[in-house]
């Protein structure tokens, strides 16, 4: 299963440091810690992080640019996952990947 949002943020802040991020950013080391935080519910100590925020943005416009713009600034480039069924047989070459 993929990551959690928050344990990205964390696992990314984790060699400068919370309080290094959040000075950069010009924000309050709270708000950084609870990015970093599961959100539990409404009454949690998390916080809606960037994460979230941009998955939101991605999930009510469906733009693809937003995902792209996002893996540039990293020098990556998006590639999207085969539409795959129940139905479809492994490739030959993947065979032994599962096997």
């Amino acid at each position: 299963m993929a990551r959690k949002s928050h344990q990205v943020l964390r696992d990314a802040a984790r060699e400068l440091g919370i309080k290094s991020v959040a000075a950069d950013m010009g924000l309050s080391k709270s708000l950084v810690y609870k990015w970093c935080e599961p959100k539990l519910d409404d009454l949690g100590s998390g916080s809606d992080n960037p994460l979230d925020r941009i998955r939101r943005f991605y999930e009510i416009t469906q733009d693809r640019e937003l995902i792209q713009w996002v893996c540039e600034l990293a020098g990556c480039f998006p590639v999207r996952n085969p539409e795959v069924t129940v139905d479809d047989p492994i490739p030959r070459d993947h065979a032994g990947i599962v096997a």
